[in-house]
């Protein structure tokens, strides 16, 4: 039982060694193209996306943050402009679709066989 739990931690430790080049290049492009709450637009499409292709389910949009528990929403007029600038800048649009109006909320589950994962 302990050498299975080894196994399963080195393993883990080698898939994250893995992805850290591409998790900083993400931290560090995310840094470069800040986003005031409920503008996340760029980084929750570009977020969704990548969950999407790599087999997760996802759920965006009013789904994910429902319009009741959103406090300090900014105006129409600075949600469009966000809109624009994130989609100028590599925003992934139809992944942005569902978080018009600042919804951007990004959830993912992933079934394992073993009980769903959510991120």
């Amino acid at each position: 039982m302990e050498q299975d739990f080894q196994n399963i931690l080195e393993r883990l430790k080698e898939r994250a060694e893995s992805c850290q080049p591409e998790m900083i290049q993400w931290r560090r492009d995310f840094h470069v193209h800040p986003e005031l709450g409920w503008c996340e637009f760029r980084t929750a499409s570009i977020v969704a996306d990548h969950l999407r292709k790599t087999g997760w389910q996802v759920w965006t949009g009013p789904m994910v943050t429902p319009k009741t528990i959103r406090m300090g929403v900014p105006s129409e007029m600075e949600l469009e402009e966000a809109w624009k600038k994130a989609l100028d800048s590599g925003g992934i649009e139809e992944e942005m679709e569902p978080m018009k109006g600042g919804y951007t909320g990004v959830v993912g589950v992933l079934e394992n066989g073993k009980g769903p994962v959510a991120a």
